[in-house]
């Protein structure tokens, strides 16, 4: 008999625990400071699905730290892997 192959499942919706445990922050953290992070545009626990979207949680962090911030544009004529003229 041919075993099944088990391919590990990293969750989409985590229950308040996990998420906590994502976010390296405790249960009671979490409940005093709910509040201001859904004024912050945390995203909300879905009602269907109980649970928070983890990729919403990584999508608000990312905004926060402004990993995707635009760069300036270099100036006109001038290449990033060219040596500056003196």
């Amino acid at each position: 008999m041919v075993q099944p192959t088990i391919i590990p499942v990293t969750p989409r919706v985590l229950n308040t625990a996990s998420l906590c445990i994502y976010l390296g922050r405790s249960p009671t953290w979490l409940a005093q400071n709910r509040g201001v992070l859904e004024a912050q545009g945390f995203p909300r626990p879905d009602p269907l699905l109980g649970g928070y979207d983890r990729l919403a949680v990584d999508l608000w962090l990312d905004g926060r730290s402004e990993i995707f911030r635009v760069e300036t544009a270099p100036l006109a004529g001038s290449r990033s892997w060219e040596k500056p003229v003196r």
